[in-house]
């Protein structure tokens, strides 16, 4: 059982998006595709869930990761 907390931080690619720190359940694919990526961007694209108007599932080219419910998994992020 891996212990290890997975979060995604969500870059809108529009000016006027909003920016999300995104707690994951563990993925089901290797994690070790991710390491040494921390300082780069992956492109993904993001599902919203239509009642909660959170990120629920992202896919990337390596996977898909999905996120854990409920309130304190999302936290909106600053925009600098």
């Amino acid at each position: 059982m891996d212990l290890t907390t997975y979060d995604a931080i969500l870059r809108a690619g529009t000016s006027d998006g909003q920016d999300w720190s995104v707690r994951l359940y563990s993925p089901s694919w290797p994690v070790k595709d991710l390491q040494g990526l921390q300082n780069q961007t992956i492109r993904a694209q993001v599902y919203f869930d239509p009642k909660s108007q959170r990120p629920a599932v992202i896919e990337t080219e390596l996977g898909l990761l999905w996120a854990m419910a409920g309130r304190s998994a999302y936290r909106k992020q600053r925009t600098i």
